[in-house]
C-alpha cells in the first residue's frame, strides 16, 4: 500500500453526496508489513510502478470508482459473519518469505473441514460468459501457496461468484449464460512446485521493474492491457451492422481469408458486400488505466 498521508486526487463531475464519495476515495486496504500483495504480483509491473510513483499526481473521478461498492460491500458483510473456526477461516491474510520479499494475501474463506480455498467476486455474467479470467487461477494458486506454506491443507480452489447483472430471461434461452444468480466455479489447483515457480517468477518481475527508471520499465503484455485481437466483419453496402462477424460456432473472424471465405460460400456477392476490419485495441490502457499519462508505452 502506498502512504496514508499521499493521496490520488479524486474529483466528483457527477456531484455525488459527499458520503458517497468518501466511501469510494477512501483506501482502506492493506498488505500488512509485506513487500508484495498476490494481487499486486498477477497485474502489469509497470503499472505497478508508475503508481507508485506518480500516485500523487494520478486524478480519477468517483463515478468511475462505483464499481467498487460491490467488492466494499462483499467484504464488509463477509466480515461480520460469524463461523466456527472449527468449520471455516474468513479473511485471513497469510504471509511467506520468497527471497528477501514478502508476500501476503488475504483468504476470503477457507472450508476448513474440506479443505477449499474460496474467494468471492461480485462480477457481471459477462465474465463466465466470455471465459473466466486467467488472473483468478493465477491469484487463487497464490492464495494456495500462501497456505500450504503456514501449514493448511489444500484440496482445492473455488471462486463463487455474485452476479450484479442476472437475466432470468437469458438463463433460459443462452446456453452458456449462468442459470442462477450466483455460481461456484472449480479452478485448477497447481503443483506446489508449479506455484513456488511462477510466485519466484513475479516476485523477480516486479522486484527488477522497481530498479527501472519509466521509460525502461518492462512493456505491458497484451492480456495485461486488456488487449482485443483484430477481427473482421462481413459487410452490406448501405447498410451499418455486419452481416456476419463470427463463424457457425459462434468464434469472431480473426483473419480476413476466414471473412471473405463465409462470404463466398454463403452467396454474397462482392458487389454487394465487402470485409470489413476492425483493429483491436488495449481497452485499459484507453479508458481503465490511472498511469496512461505517465506512460511511454501508451504515449509511443
Amino acid at each position: 500500500m502506498y502512504r496514508k498521508d499521499i493521496h490520488m486526487k479524486v474529483t466528483n463531475r457527477l456531484n455525488l453526496p459527499q458520503p458517497i464519495v468518501e466511501v469510494l476515495a477512501s483506501d482502506n486496504y492493506s498488505k500488512g508489513n509485506a513487500d508484495f500483495s498476490a494481487t499486486e504480483l498477477i497485474d502489469s509491473p509497470r503499472v505497478k510502478q508508475l503508481t507508485k510513483r506518480h500516485y500523487e499526481d494520478i486524478t480519477v473521478d468517483c463515478a468511475d470508482l462505483l464499481y467498487q461498492f460491490d467488492g466494499k460491500a462483499v467484504h464488509s458483510l463477509l466480515e461480520q459473519a460469524e463461523v466456527s473456526e472449527d468449520v471455516g477461516l474468513i479473511e485471513k491474510r497469510l504471509e511467506v518469505q520468497v527471497g528477501v520479499y514478502t508476500i501476503s494475501g488475504a483468504i476470503d474463506y477457507y472450508d476448513v473441514k474440506r479443505g477449499i480455498i474460496q474467494d468471492y467476486k461480485r462480477v457481471s455474467t459477462w465474465e463466465v460468459v466470455m471465459g473466466i479470467k486467467e488472473e483468478r487461477e493465477q491469484q487463487l494458486n497464490i492464495y494456495a501457496h500462501l497456505a500450504r506454506e503456514n501449514g493448511w491443507v489444500v484440496n482445492a480452489l473455488e471462486i463463487v461468484y455474485l452476479f450484479r447483472d442476472w437475466s432470468e430471461a437469458r438463463s433460459t434461452r443462452e446456453k452458456d449464460y449462468p442459470k442462477d444468480r450466483a455460481q461456484r466455479v472449480d479452478i485448477p489447483l497447481w503443483s506446489a512446485a508449479k506455484a513456488q515457480e511462477y510466485l519466484e517468477w513475479r516476485v523477480n518481475l516486479h522486484a527488477s521493474a522497481s530498479e527501472e527508471s519509466d521509460t525502461n520499465l518492462p512493456l505491458c503484455l497484451p492480456i495485461e492491457r486488456w488487449e482485443e485481437p483484430t477481427t473482421y466483419a462481413v459487410m452490406k453496402q448501405g447498410r451499418k451492422s455486419a452481416v456476419r462477424a463470427t463463424d457457425e460456432s459462434g468464434n469472431k473472424f480473426l483473419s480476413q481469408e476466414v471473412a471473405t471465405a463465409w462470404m463466398n460460400s454463403n452467396g454474397k456477392t462482392r458487389a454487394e458486400h465487402y470485409v470489413e476490419t476492425r483493429v483491436g485495441e488495449p481497452r485499459r490502457c484507453l479508458k481503465y488505466c490511472n498511469v496512461a499519462s505517465f506512460c511511454n508505452q501508451w504515449s509511443d
